[in-house]
C-alpha cells in the first residue's frame, strides 16, 4: 500500500468526497513504491505573489512526480466550458486539465530554483464519479490516456496499471540524489489541508458515504434473488441500493426498468443514470404516457377531481397494459422499482408483465411512508429484505425520528452526531413566514447555500404563504417542495413547515415523512397546538 501524506487516517475535516474517494481508491491500487501527497499548496512569486494547489500528488523516487487534478460530480463540455452537475444543480467549474498544468510547472519552477538535477514530472485528471465514454471528441488539450475515471479508478489492478504507464512515459529516471531532494525539501513542508467553513458538513459527508456502503451487504444477497421485496424506514439507503443493483445488472449487459411514482425522484434517477445507456428512469403515469403514444391512445389530463382520479388510477394502466399485449412496449430483463408503497395494487399487473421470463423484479418499499394509503398488496410473496439502520440522518435527527415514530430505524453506530432538531411554535401563518424567513437569513450567514436548503409543506407548492418567499431578491433560487412530491429524495438542511392547522396537517406520516428528509439539520414549525410534537 502507498504511503499517504496525511495518513489516511487523518484524513478527516474538509476533505471534498470526491478527494476522499480518490485517496482511499489509490490506497487499494499503489504499491508501497508510492508515496501520496493530498492537498499540496505552494506560492508563486512573479510580478505578484500567486497561490496554487495540487489535490494530489503521486511520488515514486525514481519515476517522478504525478500531479493529480480531482473534479467530483458528473462533468461535461458546452462549447469549451467545463461543468460539475450534481443533485444541486449544474456549475461552471476550470479547465482541470489547465488547473493540472499549471500546478505541473509551478511545481517544476519551484524545484528548479533549488535545484539544477532531472526532474520527472507529468500530471493527470481524475474523475472519480464520471466515465468517459469511448469515442467520444475531445478538446485539442485533452488527451484520452491523461484521464483516470471511474471505470479506472475502481478497477484497482487496472488503476495500478494506468499509473505505471504515466510514470513510464517520461522514459528517463530521476537520481538518488533528486529523488531525496523532492520528498524532503519540497513535499513534505507542503502539504497542508485547507481549512473549509463548513467542516462540519463535509465530515458528515464522509461518514454517510461510509455508512450506505455498509449496506452494500445486501447485494451479495440480490445476486441470488431473481425476484425480491425489499423494505426499509426512511434513510436506510434504499435508492443507493437500487441504483447500485441498476448499475451492475446494465454493466453485465442486461437492459433496467427503474419505476417510481415521484415525479422528482424520477428526475433524480434519470439524472444519475444518465451515462449509462441501458438503464431507463420514468414515473409510472410517464411510462403510461409514454405507452399511450406506441398505441396511439390520447394521454390528456381531464377536469373534475372524479374523472382526474379515474384517469390516473384506472385508465393510465389499461393503456400500459394494451400497450405491452400489443408488443409496442419492450420487456426489460429487470425492473426495479423504487417507493413502492405509492404504487396501487391493480398496476402490479402491467409493471410485472414489462420483467421478462427468469428477469430480475425488485420492489422497494417504506410502509411507513405510506402517505396515499395504498393497499400494499404486491405481485412479490416471498419474505421482504429488511433495513434496519439508518444511514441518512445525523444521530440527533435519527433519534428525534424514533420518538415521534417507534418504527423508525434506529441510528448505525458511528453516525455523526450533528445538531438536534428545532422546533418552532407558531400561531398564524404571517408568524410562521417571519420566523421561516429569519431561519433563511440565519442559515445563510452561517456559509450555507439556498442549494443546501430545502422548505416542505403537507400542501402543494402553491397553496403555502411561503411559496411568496422566491419572489424576494434573496431567495429566488430556494426550493419549495410538497412533501408527498419530495418523497425518497434528500437535502442537507430541512424545514417542514404549516403543520397542525387541520387534520391533513396534522397526520403523524407527514411530519415522519418530511422530517425524514433531512440529511443533518432539521426545523420543524408547527402551530402551537400541534398535538405530535413534545414541547
Amino acid at each position: 500500500m502507498a504511503k499517504f501524506f496525511p495518513a489516511l487516517d487523518d484524513i478527516d475535516d474538509g476533505v471534498p468526497q470526491s478527494e476522499r474517494i480518490v485517496l482511499h481508491a489509490l490506497s487499494k491500487a499503489l504499491s508501497d513504491e508510492y508515496y501520496v501527497y493530498h492537498s499540496v499548496s505552494f506560492i508563486e512569486k512573479k510580478k505578484n505573489i500567486k497561490e496554487g494547489e495540487a489535490d494530489l500528488i503521486i511520488f515514486h523516487k525514481k519515476q517522478g512526480l504525478l500531479i493529480l487534478e480531482v473534479k467530483g460530480g458528473g462533468i461535461s463540455i458546452e462549447n469549451g466550458q467545463w461543468f460539475s452537475e450534481n443533485r444541486s444543480g449544474k456549475y461552471k467549474i476550470k479547465n482541470p486539465f489547465e488547473q493540472a498544468r499549471k500546478a505541473k510547472h509551478a511545481m517544476l519552477d519551484k524545484i528548479k530554483k533549488k535545484h539544477s538535477g532531472f526532474v520527472s514530472i507529468g500530471y493527470s485528471v481524475c474523475f472519480p464519479h464520471s466515465k468517459l465514454p469511448a469515442g467520444v471528441s475531445l478538446p485539442m488539450d485533452v488527451l484520452r490516456e491523461l484521464v483516470i475515471d471511474s471505470e479506472v479508478l475502481f478497477d484497482f489492478n487496472k488503476c495500478s496499471k494506468v499509473v505505471n504507464k504515466l510514470f513510464s512515459g517520461w522514459n528517463q529516471e530521476q537520481n538518488k540524489i533528486t529523488a531525496d531532494f523532492i520528498q524532503h525539501h519540497i513535499l513534505a513542508p507542503s502539504f497542508r489541508l485547507i481549512p473549509d467553513p463548513k467542516l462540519n458538513f463535509m465530515e458528515m459527508d464522509e461518514k454517510f458515504l461510509q455508512l450506505t456502503q455498509g449496506q452494500y451487504q445486501l447485494l451479495d444477497w440480490l445476486e441470488g434473488q431473481r425476484h425480491a421485496l425489499i423494505t426499509g424506514s426512511a434513510g436506510t439507503g434504499k435508492t443507493l441500493l437500487l441504483l447500485e443493483k441498476a448499475r451492475r445488472l446494465a454493466e453485465q449487459g442486461n437492459s433496467v426498468l427503474i419505476l417510481s411514482f415521484n415525479i422528482k425522484l424520477s428526475e433524480y434517477l434519470k439524472a444519475v443514470t444518465k451515462e449509462q445507456p441501458l438503464i431507463h428512469c420514468d414515473y409510472f403515469h410517464g411510462f403510461c404516457g409514454y405507452a399511450a403514444t406506441l398505441v396511439k391512445k390520447p394521454f390528456i389530463e381531464p377536469e373534475g377531481e372524479a374523472a382526474v382520479k379515474v384517469f390516473y388510477e384506472k385508465y393510465a394502466p389499461e393503456v400500459l397494459i394494451e400497450a405491452i399485449e400489443e408488443g409496442k412496449v419492450i420487456e426489460y430483463d429487470a425492473v426495479l422499482v423504487d417507493e413502492g408503497q405509492d404504487f396501487y395494487d391493480d398496476w402490479w399487473l402491467p409493471v410485472s408483465s414489462l420483467v421478462k421470463n427468469e428477469g430480475w423484479f425488485y420492489i422497494f418499499y417504506d410502509s411507513k411512508q405510506n402517505l396515499f394509503k395504498r393497499k400494499l398488496d404486491y405481485p412479490i410473496t416471498s419474505a421482504p429484505y429488511p433495513l434496519n439502520e439508518n444511514c441518512r440522518n445525523t444521530s440527533n435527527i435519527c433519534e428525534w425520528l424514533c420518538d415521534i415514530n417507534s418504527n423508525a430505524a434506529m441510528p448505525k453506530k458511528g453516525s455523526p452526531v450533528g445538531v438536534k432538531p428545532e422546533i418552532n411554535l407558531w400561531t398564524n401563518y404571517e408568524g410562521q413566514l417571519a420566523q421561516v424567513r429569519d431561519c433563511l437569513n440565519e442559515l445563510l450567514s452561517q456559509g450555507y447555500l439556498l442549494s443546501d436548503i430545502v422548505i416542505l409543506t403537507p400542501y402543494r407548492k402553491e397553496n403555502s404563504m411561503l411559496y411568496g418567499l422566491i419572489n424576494e431578491k434573496k431567495f429566488t433560487s430556494l426550493m419549495i417542495e410538497s412533501i408527498m412530491k419530495f418523497k425518497g429524495l434528500e437535502a442537507s438542511v430541512v424545514l417542514v413547515c404549516d403543520l397542525g392547522m387541520n387534520n391533513f396537517s396534522k397526520r403523524p406520516d407527514m411530519l415522519f415523512t418530511g422530517a425524514s428528509r433531512a440529511q443533518k439539520q432539521l426545523y420543524v414549525f408547527c402551530h402551537k397546538d400541534y398535538p405530535l410534537i413534545k414541547h
